[in-house]
């Protein structure tokens, strides 16, 4: 019986209203779904979506996924390369400052 619900909110999805838009789908007490002209920022069900929607909605494998070799060389610069160009340029000018101090000096 469910599997005759969801294959009917597919078909309805699909030819009865405009194939590129997501659709709302309500879950019934009887256990069917329903379509719903809700919204779908106010959809309190589910969403459903044909296959060119999906495939462009990131899935959690790509937020994982590793990353270019391009954006690794700018984390690296970012990370470590950055701040040991920023303390040696300190160490440098702490030391000509420290160079002049009178309680540095050596009769």
């Amino acid at each position: 019986m469910r599997l005759l619900s969801v294959l009917g909110c597919l078909w309805l999805a699909l030819f009865a209203f405009d194939a590129t838009a997501a659709t709302c789908v309500v879950a019934m007490a009887d256990d069917s779904l329903r379509l719903s002209t809700t919204p779908l920022a106010e959809c309190t069900g589910y969403v459903l979506m044909d296959s060119s929607e999906y495939s462009q909605v990131p899935t959690l494998q790509a937020l994982f996924a590793w990353p270019e070799s391009d954006q690794m060389v700018a984390a690296w610069m970012a990370g470590f390369t950055l701040p040991m160009v920023c303390y040696l340029a300190a160490w440098g000018f702490g030391t000509v400052v420290n160079f002049f101090k009178p309680e540095n000096e050596r009769y």
